[in-house]
């Protein structure tokens, strides 16, 4: 092995370890209101820790599936920009405490370093022939995104923490009324969202729903994708999967037990 790709392994080791820190510092140093805060998209800073938790856990596994020469599970779940598998991410990682996620993100990378570290460093840039639409999928690759978009998530918390505010709402967002979402789950929480686009994805899910007496979720996603594509800003398949946790804590929808693929249901009165 030569010192040369050991040296790219020490690296991104370090980039990792490093930007992630950072982050933790940077998001301890806010006050609690300002952790709850919406400053990015939809999401607070405790949803993008929730977030890298979840890329923590899918990328030790995705290092795993590489080894064995198959591509990491979360490509199924890939669409634009992720949105809808980090919907997911937050909605399973959620915690309602600060500390209770801090100690959560710091496990999860110590298990993403517990992998990385002992990974020869020669099989980082191994190519199997992997390939997602074309894009060659090595563990270095995956990795080395996962750093560059640290350091990214690292100054949009700096950013925010400086304004004292979230530039990227936009003028008057201050004044758009917002929802928290609910979690089925006990003790993860929903996430912060304008009113007027829940309200908007509900009604058309309830509506498919009701169309078809009960309906698979991939069905849902895709019907209401039918209704609103051209005329939602967002997400839809994002903006699904939170409305449907929400939906099913508040007991107005229910999965259909001992049914494979999940299907849903409306709530009898």
């Amino acid at each position: 092995m030569s010192g040369r790709v050991q040296a790219r392994k020490d690296s991104l080791v370090a980039d990792l370890t490093q930007t992630r820190r950072r982050i933790l510092d940077a998001a301890s140093s806010l006050s609690p209101a300002q952790q709850k805060q919406v400053f990015l998209g939809s999401w607070s800073v405790m949803d993008l820790l929730a977030h890298l938790a979840g890329w923590d856990l899918a990328n030790a596994e995705a290092i795993q599936a590489i080894l064995s020469g198959k591509l990491p599970a979360f490509y199924e779940h890939f669409d634009r920009d992720w949105h809808g598998y980090n919907a997911r991410l937050v909605a399973e990682h959620g915690r309602d405490s600060f500390a209770e996620l801090i100690d959560l993100v710091r496990e999860s990378h110590q298990r993403l370093m517990g992998v990385l570290e002992a990974l020869p460093a020669e099989e980082l840039d191994r190519d199997r022939g992997l390939r997602f639409k074309g894009y060659k999928v090595t563990i270095g690759r995956l990795l080395q995104a996962e750093a560059d978009d640290e350091k990214t998530h690292h100054e949009q918390i700096e950013r925010f923490r400086r304004d004292g505010s979230a530039r990227s709402r936009g003028k008057g967002s201050e004044m758009v009324e917002r929802i928290l979402t609910k979690h089925p789950q006990e003790g993860k929480s929903g996430v912060n969202i304008e009113r007027r686009k829940y309200e908007t994805i509900r009604e058309a899910m309830l509506e498919s729903i009701r169309g078809q007496g009960e309906i698979t979720f991939k069905t849902l996603t895709a019907a209401v994708r039918d209704r609103l594509e051209g005329r939602f800003e967002g997400s839809i398949s994002w903006y699904v999967t939170t409305v449907k946790l929400d939906l099913e804590a508040r007991g107005i929808i229910e999965r259909i037990p001992k049914r494979t693929p999940q299907h849903l249901r409306i709530v009898e009165d």
